[in-house]
């Protein structure tokens, strides 16, 4: 009875497989996108008599690129899951706010999407999809947040959980363009201290944020 329940079990799998499986298998990709984030700076001067407050909020654009691959399956014509590893290069430019400087960075990333696709045709689709997973990044940028660690009202990170989602694109089943929105979760420095000078007393609050990046990617599914 076990055998031929197994039997059964492995036959059924391979019938599912057979018939949702079209778009299922290992795919490998590249994409190109943009990040989009806020640099805000504050200065308060406080002395005997006299304040004075300077602010400023810069509203950033930088380009990335990378390759991502992964394995996706769909467990039946309209819903599936994917996992989907990634690196990529790009820049951070801080902004008028934070000394105006740019810094290069890699990004390796790893997360996990739920598929659903619209309409009745096996080979071409449109379809939407929703996932979360974790992020790091290294390079200059990460050398300039490792700089702060220990310093007095300094907090960075260089990895933290993220969400992304998007629209895709299914073309003759193996050729797939996603349009992605991830949302990270984690800024990458904040900075909140005040020191006494000669002439009076200086508050700084400051934040190296990571808001959103938009991106188009091409895959194609083996």
């Amino acid at each position: 009875m076990k055998i031929k329940f197994l039997l059964g079990m492995i036959l059924g799998f391979g019938f599912i497989s057979s018939v949702y499986g079209a778009k299922s298998g290992v795919f490998i990709g590249a994409d190109v996108g943009v990040n989009y984030h806020v640099s805000e700076g504050k200065v308060i001067f406080s002395s005997p008599g006299n304040a004075y407050t300077s602010e400023s909020n810069d509203y950033l654009f930088d380009l990335s690129y990378g390759l991502r691959g992964g394995f996706q399956y769909y467990f039946t014509p309209k819903v599936g899951l994917r996992v989907v590893g990634a690196f990529g290069k790009g820049n951070y430019s801080e902004g008028e706010a934070n000394d105006g400087e740019t810094y290069g960075f890699f990004r390796y990333a790893g997360n996990v999407d739920f598929l659903y696709q619209f309409g009745s045709s096996e080979i071409n689709q449109v379809g939407v999809f929703v996932g979360a997973g974790y992020e790091g990044i290294g390079g200059e940028l990460k050398k300039l947040l490792d700089d702060t660690k220990g310093l007095p009202g300094h907090k960075y990170n260089t990895s933290g959980i993220f969400m992304n989602l998007g629209l895709q694109v299914i073309r003759d089943v193996h050729h797939q363009f996603d349009f992605i929105v991830r949302v990270p979760f984690y800024s990458y420095l904040e900075r909140n201290f005040s020191t006494n000078a000669a002439q009076g007393n200086i508050t700084i609050n400051s934040s190296h944020k990571n808001n959103y990046s938009f991106n188009i990617a091409y895959t194609y599914v083996f």
